[in-house]
């Protein structure tokens, strides 16, 4: 399985909130997690912005897993 296909399982798979925000430039959807608790100040992280950058997309997936202690982040 590769990355494209992990990180569309783990989107499906996701109960917290989640949106598709666009396609990339081969028309794959792009997937966003919220992390942490609505209240207080938001982040956003970005993974996997270049083709050889996709062992990131990895950590993001991590990420979304284990959660924030404090705020919250879009990934």
């Amino acid at each position: 399985m590769d990355i494209a296909e992990r990180v569309k399982k783990f989107y499906l798979r996701y109960r917290g909130r989640k949106e598709i925000i666009g396609k990339s430039a081969e028309g794959r959807e792009i997937y966003a997690f919220f992390v942490g608790s609505p209240a207080g100040k938001i982040g956003i992280s970005q993974y996997a912005m270049h083709a050889r950058e996709w062992i990131t997309a990895y950590l993001a997936v991590e990420h979304a897993r284990r959660g924030i202690a404090r705020g919250s982040v879009w990934l």
